[in-house]
């Protein structure tokens, strides 16, 4: 009996994709990765940033980079407490690189899955987006970046589907997902240094994560 082993590599990282987003829903890991918790810790998790700074910088931008590739909606706040703990600009920094190299895993597995196959029922739907990016290459891309509003698993898809390079794929991600990840830099450090703007952490956070939940719905 043969083996179809593109159909086993797209169930095993699918597999492990459901399982990493519904571990994370069961154990509701969002309640301990928010700005309310990292205020409750605050003194706690400064010292060790000064104490290990370096490596707090690699959990940080592991963390980030795992809930891109796995598309768990924590990523924008993750910008906000990033901007919270290092600084606006060093926090909009560490995210940027976090979602790149999580943009770049995913698009790998995808395009490991798939093939490259232009064809592939995974990237059907993605007429429009295509057509697009096959016009304007990467520069449609970036636009898709800038927007703010098409998932980054879908521009995956699409960069698949073109046939599009690694390194534009780095280049339109890091460039366009830079003004939403500055926004919430900003944000988290406003909110680490003027305590008037504190009362406003959870509407900000909620909308970051509605957001973010928005576009993964519609994936």
């Amino acid at each position: 009996m043969k083996l179809n082993i593109p159909w086993i590599k797209w169930a095993l990282v699918t597999g492990v994709l459901v399982a990493a987003f519904v571990l994370f829903k069961f154990f509701n890991l969002s309640s301990y990765i928010s700005l309310n918790t990292v205020q409750t810790h605050e003194e706690a998790l400064r010292r060790w940033i000064a104490h290990y700074y370096i490596y707090s910088v690699f959990v940080f931008c592991a963390l980030t980079t795992l809930a891109v590739t796995a598309s768990l909606p924590i990523v924008w706040p993750l910008a906000v407490i990033g901007g919270y703990l290092f600084g606006w600009f060093a926090g909009a920094l560490y995210t940027d690189i976090g979602i790149t190299l999580g943009v770049v895993g995913a698009y790998l597995i995808i395009k490991h899955i798939t093939g490259h196959n232009r064809n592939s029922k995974y990237t059907a739907q993605l007429n429009a987006r295509r057509a697009l990016v096959e016009k304007y290459g990467s520069l449609a891309l970036l636009a898709l970046q800038l927007s703010c509003v098409v998932p980054l698993f879908v521009i995956n898809l699409t960069a698949v589907a073109t046939r599009q390079s690694i390194w534009a794929v780095v280049w339109t991600t890091m460039i366009g997902s830079l003004p939403m990840i500055i926004a919430a830099a900003v944000v988290g450090f406003n909110l680490s240094t003027t305590t008037q703007v504190a009362a406003l952490a959870p509407v900000v956070v909620t909308f970051l994560h509605n957001l973010w939940s928005h576009n993964i719905a519609h994936v």
